[in-house]
């Protein structure tokens, strides 16, 4: 006679398994918050957006102002394939960086450069822009800022972020250049600068004026002290890895004969109060 063997349940140790308190939880949740925290990548992008007439840095609203000291800045020639996205910060297929405007050549980097130098490309001719008489290379100014609130901090404390200026920014841009230049025998860093969005466009088209003059020589010397971070920040230039060549544009059609009527601009609706002041996010 076989004599089956009857499995005998081991009793569960309830030792370790107390319920813990809500305070105790609360502090495990807050440890493991702080790794998810750690292993989510960051928003590292240092450029300030001006979608929608409001100015945002690293997913952080800052107004429809900026309060800031303009370090250094550098002209930016971009042709992408189909029109400039600004909202999409792909890698062009051509660009171009330098501190002189005059005679601009193509970044080696470039994936795909369309001629030996900017001046002799079709591409930057007036008339080739896929809308108006623009050129299908967009002109730009890349500025390095840095915020006015950040000079009350210390040195190490200083953040450099960059402003991309639409074509239709650049005469602004070099009009508020040359007068603080000429009028108060200073450099763009010798004021803090206040910047807006002209009301009279439907798109973003920004303004330039003297909120005030800096006579505190530890500011200027900060900001002196960055310039050199801020021109390395700003002949960085594009990844060309990030490159996805797009479907070549249609040829343009032929126009009629330009109507002679004034065209009537929509005036824009009331902005909000703008959330908060020119102190970028952290």
């Amino acid at each position: 006679m076989t004599i089956k063997k009857t499995a005998v349940r081991k009793k569960k140790s309830t030792k370790g398994t107390a319920m813990l308190s809500m305070a105790e939880y609360e502090k495990q949740m807050a440890a493991i918050a702080s790794d998810q925290s750690a292993r989510v990548k960051p928003d590292t992008s240092q450029a300030i957006s001006i979608k929608g007439g409001e100015f945002a840095y690293q997913g952080t609203e800052l107004g429809e102002t900026l309060e800031v000291a303009l370090v250094d800045f550098v002209y930016l020639n971009t042709y992408y394939v189909n029109d400039y996205d600004p909202d999409n910060t792909s890698t062009p297929a051509c660009y171009s960086i330098d501190t002189e405007a005059g005679d601009m050549v193509p970044a080696e980097n470039s994936p795909n450069v369309q001629s030996d130098n900017c001046n002799d490309c079709p591409h930057f001719e007036w008339g080739t822009g896929a809308r108006g008489k623009g050129k299908a290379c967009g002109e730009h100014r890349l500025i390095a800022v840095v915020a006015a609130d950040d000079l009350n901090e210390d040195l190490k404390d200083i953040e450099i972020a960059t402003l991309r200026t639409p074509t239709t920014s650049n005469k602004n841009f070099d009009k508020y250049a040359s007068g603080v230049s000429k009028t108060l025998n200073r450099p763009l860093l010798g004021v803090i600068s206040k910047l807006g969005f002209d009301d009279d466009f439907d798109w973003p088209v920004l303004t330039f004026e003297v909120e005030e003059v800096i006579n505190k020589p530890g500011h200027i010397q900060k900001l002196i002290n960055t310039q050199e971070s801020a021109r390395e920040l700003l002949e960085v230039g594009f990844d060309p890895s990030g490159y996805t060549e797009d479907e070549a544009p249609k040829p343009k059609p032929r126009r009629g004969r330009a109507s002679t009527k004034k065209a009537t601009a929509k005036k824009a609706p009331a902005k909000k109060k703008a959330a908060r002041r020119s102190k970028f996010s952290k």
